[in-house]
C-alpha cells in the first residue's frame, strides 16, 4: 500500500515573510507610506508587521533607547559614541526580538527605517563606515543574514532633492520629545550630508529609489506599489 502524506494545518505552515524597508531623510513620507502600505496589505488579506527604527511599539525597551538617543533632554550628556552604541542596542533588540520572531509568521514585515538610515546619520555625525560596518555585522543575527541589501528583501528609497522643505514639514509635522529632536535640531548642512549618504548607499545596495518632489502622496503611492510589484 502506497505511504499517505500528511498535509500541514495552516498553523503549521510557515509564511515566506517578505521584508520591506523605506528609507530616505526628514520629511520625505516614510511614515504615511509604511502606514498606507500596511492597510492596504491588511484589506487584500495579508498579515502584518508595521514596526521601525530606532524604537518599535513592540519593544518598549527600544522606545526608551529612542528618548535616550534623540531627546534634546539629554544631549548635554551624550556623547558621539554613545548615541551610536546606544543606536546599535536599540537596533539589536529590534532585529532579534522583533523581526526575527515574526519570520514565518506574517507575510509582511514593513518596517520605517533601517540599518540603512543608521549608516546614513551616523556617518553624518562623524563615525568611520569601517566602525559602523563593525558594529552592523555584530548586530545582526546570522539566522536572518543576507546577501543582498543587508537582511531586507526590498529597500524602498524616498528621495528628495528639497531637503529644506522636507525637514520643514518634518518639524512642523510632530513634536515627539518636549524638548525637542536632537536630528531634526542639526543644521541643513547635516541633513544634505545625510542625503548624500543615501545616495551613497542606493549606489552601493541598489535601492528602489522614487523621487518624491512636486508629486501627490497618492502619486508616490502607486509608484511604491509598481516598484514593489504589489500592483492589484
Amino acid at each position: 500500500m502506497a505511504e499517505q502524506k500528511t498535509e500541514e494545518s495552516p498553523a503549521q505552515k510557515k509564511k515566506n515573510t517578505r521584508i520591506i524597508v523605506f528609507e530616505g531623510g526628514e520629511g520625505v513620507g516614510k511614515s504615511t507610506a509604511v502606514a498606507r502600505l500596511a492597510k492596504d496589505m491588511v484589506s487584500r488579506g495579508f498579515s502584518v508587521l508595521l514596526t521601525g527604527e530606532p524604537g518599535s511599539r513592540y519593544s518598549p525597551l527600544t522606545m526608551e533607547f529612542r528618548k535616550l538617543m534623540l531627546s534634546k533632554e539629554y544631549e548635554s550628556q551624550m556623547t558621539l559614541l554613545a548615541r551610536e552604541l546606544t543606536s546599535q542596542a536599540a537596533r539589536s533588540v529590534h532585529l532579534e526580538k522583533v523581526i526575527l520572531p515574526a519570520l514565518g509568521i506574517y507575510d509582511f514585515v514593513i518596517c520605517d527605517r533601517s540599518i540603512y538610515s543608521g549608516l546614513a546619520y551616523a556617518q553624518a555625525l562623524g563615525h568611520d563606515i569601517w566602525f559602523l560596518t563593525m558594529l552592523m555585522d555584530r548586530v545582526i543575527p546570522k539566522s536572518i543574514s543576507r546577501t543582498k541589501c543587508i537582511i531586507y528583501h526590498d529597500v524602498v528609497y524616498l528621495k528628495t532633492n528639497d531637503v529644506k522643505g522636507c525637514l520643514q514639514r518634518a518639524a512642523a509635522a510632530k513634536q515627539e520629545f518636549a524638548a525637542g529632536d536632537v536630528m531634526e535640531g542639526k543644521p541643513i548642512t547635516f541633513h544634505e550630508q545625510v542625503h548624500k549618504n543615501f545616495d551613497d548607499l542606493d549606489h552601493d545596495y541598489g535601492f528602489k529609489t522614487i523621487v518624491v518632489d512636486h508629486k501627490t502622496t497618492d502619486h508616490v503611492y502607486e509608484e511604491i506599489l509598481q516598484v514593489l510589484y504589489l500592483t492589484v
